[in-house]
C-alpha cells in the first residue's frame, strides 16, 4: 500500500479517479484512460474548468458522462489519455462508486483531497487469483458480459457461475425497448456512446442484432467501443458544461432555427450547442422580447447608419425594423454600458427591440456578458441620453 503513487497526472480537488486507472495502478501497467467520480455538482463543475483549461477538450456528452482527450497527457502508444467525468450523479463516498461496478477487480477508488486509496475486500484476492467476481448490482450488465472480453485479455478468468450470474441479471433487468436504451445498456457506466442507428429506423430485437452484426468491425477500446466524436462537441468550452449540469436553473430561448441561447440579465450572451437539462426555456416560439443597445453615426444628409465603413451601410429609422438576412446579420450590445464604451463622441447610442426567432449568434468577447449578439432583424425604439 505505502509503494502505490499519491499523485496522477491529473488532479482534480473534490473528485475520486476510480476503476481502471486504479487497476492498472496496483498492477503495475499502463493506465489508458481516467475515469472521475466528483462528491458534488460544485466538485464537478470545477473538474470541467481545470480539465478545459489544461488542454482537455470535449469528444463526447452522454447521459452519464462528459469524455474528454488530453493534448497534455499520452500512454505508452503516445495516444491523448481520455479522460471520463460521471455525470449521472455525486460520489460523497468511495462505497458510492463500487455499488455501480460490475466487477470486485474495479473496486478501487483514489482520493484527490486526501491522497488515499480505499479498496472493497475482494479487490486484491480477486487481483491475485486473475478472478473475475460480478456484482449483481450493477447497472449494465449487458456490458458487463462485453466487458469479460477485455479482462480474459489481461489474464483473467471468468467461471462459469460467474457467467450465468451475469446472465440472469441481464434477463431480470429485462430486454432494451428502444436504440437509445440499447446503446446505453452497451455503452455502460459512460452512457452511449455508440450510435447503433441514425436513419429512423423502428426498433425490434431482430433489427438489433442486425445492426449489431453490420457493426461487427468496431475496434475495441478498454470501454468497449470508440467514443463518438461528432461535430456537435465540437467548441464546447467549461462555460457550456456549466450551464449543461448546473442545478441552479438556467434561462434559454431558442430561436427558429432552433439554437440555443443562455439568458442574463443583460440579455442573449452565449449560443450553446446542447440545451441545458436544467433549463427554463423563455417563449421558445420566438415572442419573448429582448431589449438591446445600439451604436449609430449621422451621415451627411442626417440619416442613422452603422457600418460607415462599409460600402454598404445599413440604414436604420425610429420606430421601423431594420432585417438582414444574410450573414453578417445586425450586432447589439446586451448591455448600455458595452454600448457606451464603444461609441465616440459623434455617434449615438439606441435602445433597440428583437425577438428570440431573431437570434443568430453571438460573438464573444474577452468579457463573458460583453458579447455582442447577431440577429436578423431589429426595432429601433429610442436613443439613450449619454
Amino acid at each position: 500500500m505505502s509503494r502505490l503513487p499519491t499523485s496522477f497526472e491529473i488532479n482534480l480537488p473534490g473528485c475520486f479517479l476510480a476503476g481502471g486507472a486504479i487497476l492498472s495502478t496496483v498492477t503495475r501497467t499502463e493506465i489508458n484512460d481516467y475515469d472521475v467520480y466528483p462528491k458534488s455538482n460544485k466538485d464537478m463543475i470545477e473538474a470541467f474548468h481545470i480539465l478545459v483549461e489544461d488542454g482537455c477538450f470535449v469528444v463526447n456528452i452522454s447521459d452519464r458522462a462528459v469524455t474528454f482527450k488530453s493534448n497534455t497527457i499520452t500512454n505508452d502508444k503516445k495516444e491523448r489519455a481520455i479522460i471520463q467525468v460521471m455525470t449521472y450523479d455525486t460520489f460523497e463516498t468511495p462505497e458510492k462508486i463500487f455499488g455501480n461496478f460490475d466487477f470486485s477487480v474495479c473496486m478501487g477508488a483514489f482520493d484527490f483531497d486526501t491522497k488515499t486509496y480505499t479498496f472493497h475486500d475482494d479487490f486484491f484476492p480477486d487481483i491475485a487469483s486473475k478472478t473475475l467476481r460480478f456484482n449483481p448490482g450493477t447497472l449494465y450488465p449487458l456490458n458487463s458480459v462485453l466487458r469479460v472480453n477485455k479482462y480474459h485479455s489481461k489474464g483473467f478468468f471468468v467461471g462459469k457461475m460467474e457467467l450465468i450470474r451475469m446472465m440472469l441479471t441481464a434477463i431480470d433487468k429485462g430486454a432494451p425497448k428502444s436504440w437509445a436504451e440499447l446503446e446505453s445498456q452497451i455503452g455502460g457506466a459512460y452512457g452511449r456512446m455508440i450510435k447503433l442507428v441514425d436513419d429512423g429506423a423502428e426498433f425490434s430485437m431482430q433489427a438489433a442484432m442486425d445492426r449489431l452484426e453490420q457493426l461487427s468491425y468496431i475496434k475495441d477500446t478498454d470501454h468497449g467501443f470508440l467514443p463518438t466524436h461528432d461535430s456537435e462537441f465540437e467548441g464546447i468550452g467549461a462555460e457550456d458544461l456549466e450551464l449543461m449540469f448546473s442545478l441552479a436553473p438556467v434561462d434559454v430561448v431558442v430561436n427558429s432555427e432552433g439554437d440555443v441561447f443562455h439568458v442574463t440579465d443583460v440579455g442573449p450572451v452565449s449560443k450553446l450547442e446542447n440545451m441545458p437539462k436544467n433549463a427554463n426555456v423563455l417563449n421558445a416560439n420566438g415572442e419573448y422580447r429582448f431589449i438591446g443597445y445600439k451604436v449609430l453615426s449621422v451621415d451627411k444628409d442626417g440619416n442613422l447608419i452603422s457600418g460607415i465603413y462599409s460600402s454598404k451601410p445599413v440604414r436604420y429609422e425610429i420606430d421601423k425594423d431594420t432585417v438582414e438576412n444574410e450573414s453578417p446579420y445586425l450586432f447589439v450590445f446586451p448591455s448600455i454600458d458595452n454600448a457606451k464604451n464603444r461609441a465616440n463622441p459623434r455617434q449615438k447610442v439606441f435602445k433597440v427591440s428583437y425577438d428570440a426567432s431573431d437570434l443568430r449568434t453571438t460573438k464573444k468577447s474577452a468579457m463573458f456578458i460583453s458579447s455582442e449578439v447577431q440577429v436578423s432583424r431589429m426595432r429601433l425604439e429610442e436613443e439613450v441620453v449619454r
